[in-house]
C-alpha cells in the first residue's frame, strides 16, 4: 500500500497557508474524501493519507482537485503580495 505524506508544518511558510484558518480549509477538503482523516492537531505537523483511500476514481479526483485548489490559493496570494 503506502501513504502520501502531507507536511502541514511546511505549508505554514507559504501564504495564505500561514493562516491556520486556511490550513483548516485544506484539512476540511481532504477530510471530505472518503477514507481520509486528518485530525486537528495534524495541521501543525505531518500527516499521512493512505493510498488505499485514493484507490477509487472519485476519491483520487477529489484529492487532485484539493491540490489544484491549494495551488490556486498560492497563486492568488502571490499576485496580491505588495
Amino acid at each position: 500500500p503506502g501513504n502520501s505524506e502531507l507536511g502541514f508544518n511546511n505549508y505554514r511558510s507559504h501564504p495564505p497557508f500561514d493562516d491556520s484558518a486556511m490550513r483548516r480549509q485544506l484539512m476540511g477538503r481532504l477530510n471530505n474524501i472518503p477514507g481520509v482523516s486528518v485530525s486537528d492537531e495534524r495541521i501543525e505537523t505531518w500527516t499521512n493519507v493512505p493510498l488505499t483511500a485514493l484507490s477509487e476514481a472519485d476519491a483520487l479526483t477529489r484529492f487532485f482537485q484539493t491540490w489544484e485548489w491549494y495551488m490556486d490559493q498560492l497563486r492568488q496570494s502571490a499576485t496580491h503580495q505588495p
